[in-house]
């Protein structure tokens, strides 16, 4: 069965000239920490481990992500792709960190990359470059952590408006997370990707359709009780144990959920695990959910 993975990146995606480092070789992927070995062969529910980390010492799976991060070569995304049965994989740029230059360039080098484009919130000309992008690109990528730009604020609806007159997809990266180290002083960001904003965001654009990436992360359940009602609201799976995947497909219904890992944070072979085990053996579901949600969403026309 032919798999998209509907959420990924290449690159450096936290600090400017990310793109330079798709096309550097001979970087080694890190090996997990103790928090992520714990976390991952769990299918990423949480452990004893994983509780004291997060209380004591919530820089070491930061700091582990941080390492992972700049380990987003091309060499590294190919040999991420070895033995999985994913076929294509969204590659969704943040900038001005990663540009959609830089990804039209790794997609020309790998044909695997479907490219996603981004607002740069940080330079004139949004709406022009948006507007010159979305013909050569499947969907659009904002981050409102990373990009320090609230989810419901001006900024964006003004990068949404532009969307709406095309048939793309958003990709939101949705709930709390922390990326920077605590010298930097950007904790103040985190809450920007919170459901609530997001939630308001999807109500005022019904006719342009969302994936909320990670479906919240820890925020799960506030995505579970806000967002089905909004039709044009898909999540993607990254990170969710099985029996949050489950849940996500009660409430959003199998049409509405998309395989994904955000590799090179996640690892693509776990992710496969924890959906096929939500998916408990329907051979419908899975073909939705791996593929064919994805691939009606970003104009794929081939079906698994």
């Amino acid at each position: 069965m032919k798999i998209i993975d509907a959420h990924s990146h290449i690159g450096d995606i936290l600090y400017p000239g990310g793109g330079e480092l798709i096309f550097k070789t001979g970087i080694p992927f890190p090996p997990p920490s103790i928090y992520h070995r714990s976390y991952e062969k769990t299918l990423f529910r949480e452990t004893f481990v994983t509780r004291v980390i997060d209380k004591a010492a919530p820089m070491i799976p930061v700091n582990c992500e941080r390492r992972r991060n700049f380990a987003a070569t091309m060499e590294n995304f190919r040999a991420s792709l070895a033995g999985t049965e994913i076929s294509r994989c969204v590659c969704a740029p943040i900038a001005p960190n990663v540009t959609f230059a830089d990804i039209l360039a790794a997609q020309k080098a790998d044909p695997r990359i479907v490219a996603f484009t981004t607002p740069d919130f940080t330079a004139s000309g949004t709406v022009e470059l948006l507007t010159k992008d979305l013909p050569l690109a499947a969907g659009v990528k904002i981050h409102p952590i990373i990009q320090e730009t609230e989810a419901d604020s001006r900024e964006v609806i003004e990068a949404v408006e532009v969307v709406a007159a095309f048939p793309k997809p958003v990709l939101l990266h949705a709930g709390e997370s922390l990326y920077y180290t605590r010298r930097e002083k950007k904790a103040r960001f985190t809450r920007f990707a919170s459901i609530d904003k997001i939630g308001r965001l999807i109500a005022a654009f019904p006719g342009v359709k969302f994936i909320v990436g990670h479906a919240g992360l820890g925020e799960v359940a506030q995505t579970i009780g806000l967002l089905p009602k909004y039709k044009n609201a898909y999540v993607d799976a990254s990170f969710q144990t099985p029996e949050a995947i489950g849940a996500l497909i009660s409430a959003f219904g199998g049409g509405r959920v998309l395989f994904a890992s955000d590799w090179p944070y996640g690892m693509r072979p776990l992710a496969i695990l924890a959906m096929e085990e939500a998916c408990k053996g329907d051979e419908g579901l899975r073909r939705a959910v791996f593929h064919d949600n994805a691939a009606e969403l970003l104009g794929l026309c081939t079906r698994s």
